[in-house]
């Protein structure tokens, strides 16, 4: 077990006009976070960095945790670890509101419908 403890993983790569974002597990708080490209002042190379260091990402509708981010044009959706509720997050400052509360159903699934300009989600119920 402790040849894995540092590992970290990464999953559901998406971009849109906001920027390009992925969720990457954090060894020490054990939470799916969500990370982008930073400006790295030693040259061209971009860096990675959370956006938020408490906003946990991961969805129980699918048991593999799969659709808990989508990248809208201006916006990101995330399914938040513990309320299994949907969150609009700001990709440049990183503060994220409930979009969803329902406390009965779960989601996951997310993807962004840019002919219907609308979030499209699974909703489970628990």
């Amino acid at each position: 077990m402790q040849a894995a403890e540092g590992l970290v993983q990464r999953s559901e790569l998406v971009a849109s006009e906001a920027g390009v974002f992925w969720l990457e597990s954090d060894p020490s708080s054990g939470l799916n976070l969500i990370h982008t490209t930073a400006d790295n002042s030693n040259g061209p190379v971009s860096v990675s960095k959370p956006l938020s260091k408490t906003l946990g990402v991961r969805s129980q509708v699918n048991g593999y945790g799969g659709g808990a981010l989508c990248a809208a044009p201006d916006r990101l959706f995330a399914v938040e670890a513990s309320s299994q509720q949907i969150h609009t997050i700001n990709p440049e400052t990183g503060h994220s509101e409930p979009f969803t509360s329902d406390p009965d159903a779960s989601y996951g699934g997310l993807a962004w419908d840019m002919a219907g300009v609308r979030l499209l989600a699974v909703r489970g119920v628990r």
